[in-house]
């Protein structure tokens, strides 16, 4: 089990110039209709980094430091622990028993916002019942099942949304599926935060390396337009099923931080120890406290 179960990445951020502050547990412009251009012969390939529209962040003044915590979680999708799936006997617990602990462990943990990933329709249904009072979601189930898969929550006493998006990347097969993007305010200091969620795919079938690597160039695509656009922090949670290379790779190309530490210089490049393929990648943001959560409950969730 990745995410959450392996990884509640508790740290704090801050922002040097604006003073922000975000506790993590294991955080621009968008240009409407935009796509990364991307050399490649995939029938599918003139899709991937394909942009959905966003509208322009409004300029806002920013009132102090700006502290949230911060969450990766890969739920594991409601089917892997029924009759027949691939962890139907390997100690976890039925899809409604692990959703009830997930939704306790989120607020327990007092997380603000949340990274999730293989979220599938009866998960969202439990999600629904028992945090919708308390978190916002997008996307959540309001179009297709791959677009649920990965989804982003926030506290609604903690941030506004200002606007959503969504970027198409390959996943399995080189099948394109849509990963969002969210700009959220803080309802204390007018701060405002791009956050994406993204699962890039595992080597359990087909040439995921190769999926995983092209997935890897967009997203730091999108995180570099980003900051060239408007300079606002950036928050990069997910289930990147891979470890010291897309650390290595993330904190070159893109020039951002690991919640979970690590070193990286012009010439040489230190993973944090005890890696684990789930992140909490920031730019303009400053981390601390990060915590991997490993209790019996987590690892059954």
């Amino acid at each position: 089990m990745t995410g959450f179960p392996t990884v509640l990445r508790s740290a704090l951020t801050r922002l040097g110039l604006r003073r922000f502050s975000v506790v993590a547990l294991v955080l621009g412009v968008f240009l409407g209709g935009t796509a990364l251009a991307v050399a490649g012969t995939d029938k599918k390939s003139d899709e991937y980094g394909e942009m959905g529209p966003s509208p322009v962040p409004a300029a806002v003044a920013v009132n102090g430091a700006t502290s949230f915590r911060v969450s990766s979680f890969n739920i594991l999708g409601w089917d892997h622990t029924e009759k027949g799936g691939s962890k139907a006997k390997a100690g976890y617990a039925d899809g409604a028993k692990r959703m009830r602990w997930a939704i306790q462990l989120l607020k327990s943990h007092q997380v603000d916002v949340v990274g999730l990933q293989e979220f599938q329709p009866q998960q969202y249904d439990k999600w629904v019942k028992k945090a919708s009072a308390q978190y916002d979601i997008f996307p959540g189930y309001t179009d297709t099942v791959g677009f649920l898969r990965n989804s982003i929550a926030w506290r609604k006493d903690k941030f506004s949304l200002v606007s959503t998006s969504w970027i198409k990347l390959p996943y399995f097969h080189g099948d394109v599926l849509r990963m969002p993007v969210v700009l959220l305010q803080s309802l204390q200091t007018g701060q405002q935060i791009y956050f994406m969620n993204f699962q890039n795919p595992a080597d359990v079938r087909g040439n995921a390396a190769k999926w995983r690597m092209i997935g890897q160039r967009f997203q730091i695509a999108l995180v570099n337009q980003l900051k060239i656009s408007n300079g606002l922090p950036v928050v990069w949670t997910g289930d990147m099923n891979a470890r010291q290379q897309v650390f290595c790779r993330v904190t070159k190309q893109a020039a951002m931080v690991s919640a979970s530490g690590g070193y990286r210089s012009e010439t040489s490049c230190q993973p944090p120890r005890g890696m684990v393929v789930d992140w909490i990648f920031g730019s303009n943001v400053q981390f601390s406290n990060y915590v991997q959560e490993r209790s019996k409950k987590v690892i059954r969730t």
